[in-house]
């Protein structure tokens, strides 16, 4: 596993008529055979993918579900 950025954040907003909420949560880059991955450990989410515009693409499908 190679770690290729730690210093990452995973940012989204929630707005209602009356509230707007902004998170901000640290998520971990690495490679692991070959994949790309992205993840979350405060949510115990991930995404992953061949490159990581692909794994940032399937973090983010991630978060919606």
């Amino acid at each position: 596993m190679k770690i290729t950025n730690t210093n990452r954040q995973a940012k989204a907003s929630y707005t209602t008529p009356k509230h707007n909420i902004d998170v901000s949560i640290p998520v971990y880059e690495f490679e692991e055979k070959g994949l790309h991955v992205i993840y979350a450990p405060s949510l115990d989410l991930y995404g992953y993918g061949k490159s990581v515009k692909e794994a940032e693409k399937s973090f983010g499908i991630s978060m919606k579900d």
